[in-house]
C-alpha cells in the first residue's frame, strides 16, 4: 500500500459555485484553460495565486498552458514576459516557441513570428526545419503564403527543406487558389529529390478542386491510380464529394465502387453525400440500396458490392 504522506497535495478552488477539489497532475492544467477568454488580471491573477499555494510548483506544462491562453487572447506583451520567465528557470521547451509563432502569425505579425528565432537562439534552442515548418505552417494557415514563401527563400541556404516544408507551401498556394505558384512549388520538391506522397497529392487535389479545375483533378487521381502514390480514403472523398455536389451521381457511384475494390473503407460523410445526391435526383431506389449497404458493412465488418 503507497504511503500517504507520499500522495500528491490537493487543493479547494474557491472559483465554483461548488467547490471541487483537485490532486496533482488534475490541477495542474485543469482550470488553467478555463481562463482562454479571462481578462489579463484575472488569469494572471489565478496563475499567481495556485503558484503559493504548498506543495505546488508550476511546470513547462501549466506555463505552456498559460502561454496558450495569452497568445490566443493577443497579450503579447505578457506572452514574451512570461516566456522570459520561463527561460529563466529552465522550463521552456519547442512547444512553447511554437505556441508563440502561432499566435503571432494568427495576428498577422510576421516579424515578431520570425522574431521569435532570435529568442531561441538567445535560450540555446536550436532553429530546425521542424521549427521553421511550424512558422511556414501558422503563416499559411493565415492565407500569408506570400510572406512564408518570402521567408523560405530567405532561409532556404540554411536548412534542407523536407517534403513537409514544401507541402506546407504547396498548401499554402492551393488555399489562395494560385496554381501557377503550387505547380512552382511541386516542381522543386521533385527538382530537390523529394518525391511527393500521398498527402501532397491529396494537397494537390484539394486545390485542383478549390480552382474548379474538375478536369485535371481527374487526370490527377487517374495517374495516382496507374502510377502511385495509390489514392487513399481521402483522395475518393475529395473527388467523390465534388461529383455529388454537382449532381454527377453516374461517376460518383462509379468511383465508390471502385473505393471499395481499392479496399479503402469509406465513411457516413461518402454514404451522406451519394444518398443526399440520388435523392435529389428522386432515384430513392439508390438511397435505400445504399443505406442497406451502409447497415450490412456496419453488421459484418466488411462492404458488400451494390
Amino acid at each position: 500500500m503507497a504511503d500517504s504522506s507520499s500522495a500528491p497535495p490537493s487543493y479547494t478552488l474557491p472559483i465554483t459555485d461548488k467547490p471541487r477539489r483537485y490532486e496533482g497532475d488534475e490541477f495542474k492544467e485543469s482550470k488553467l484553460t478555463r481562463f482562454k477568454h479571462a481578462r489579463k488580471p484575472a488569469f494572471r491573477f489565478f496563475f499567481c495565486w495556485a503558484s503559493e499555494k504548498p506543495g505546488f510548483t508550476h511546470d513547462s506544462r501549466t506555463y505552456n498552458a498559460m502561454m496558450d491562453v495569452l497568445g490566443k487572447t493577443r497579450q503579447f506583451e505578457t506572452m514574451v514576459s512570461v516566456l522570459e520567465e520561463m527561460g529563466e528557470r529552465g522550463l521552456l521547451t519547442m512547444e512553447t516557441f511554437s505556441i508563440c509563432i502561432k499566435a503571432f502569425a494568427a495576428a498577422k505579425e510576421r516579424k515578431k513570428a520570425v522574431g521569435i528565432f532570435d529568442l531561441m537562439k538567445k535560450y540555446k534552442f536550436k532553429v530546425g526545419v521542424e521549427t521553421i515548418n511550424c512558422l511556414l505552417d501558422a503563416l499559411g494557415r493565415e492565407k500569408l503564403v506570400k510572406e512564408a514563401q518570402v521567408l523560405f527563400e530567405k532561409l532556404e541556404h540554411k536548412f534542407t527543406p523536407n517534403l513537409r516544408t514544401y507541402t506546407i507551401l504547396l498548401n499554402g498556394w492551393c488555399q489562395v487558389k494560385n496554381l501557377m505558384e503550387a505547380g512552382r512549388i511541386w516542381n522543386g520538391m521533385i527538382d530537390n529529390g523529394l518525391m511527393p506522397d500521398i498527402i501532397a497529392y491529396n494537397t494537390m487535389l484539394e486545390g485542383l478542386l478549390r480552382s474548379k479545375k474538375i478536369s485535371d483533378l481527374i487526370k490527377l487521381f487517374e495517374v495516382m491510380k496507374s502510377k502511385g502514390p495509390l489514392p487513399n480514403a481521402r483522395s475518393y472523398t475529395i473527388l467523390i464529394k465534388d461529383l455529388c455536389k454537382h449532381g454527377n451521381m453516374e461517376e460518383a457511384i462509379d468511383y465508390f465502387y471502385d473505393m471499395l475494390n481499392s479496399g479503402c473503407e469509406p465513411d457516413a460523410a461518402i454514404y451522406t453525400c451519394l444518398m443526399t445526391g440520388f435523392a435529389n435526383q428522386k432515384k430513392m431506389d439508390m438511397v435505400y440500396r445504399l443505406l442497406k449497404e451502409r447497415k450490412d458493412a456496419y453488421l459484418t465488418g466488411g462492404h458488400i458490392m451494390l
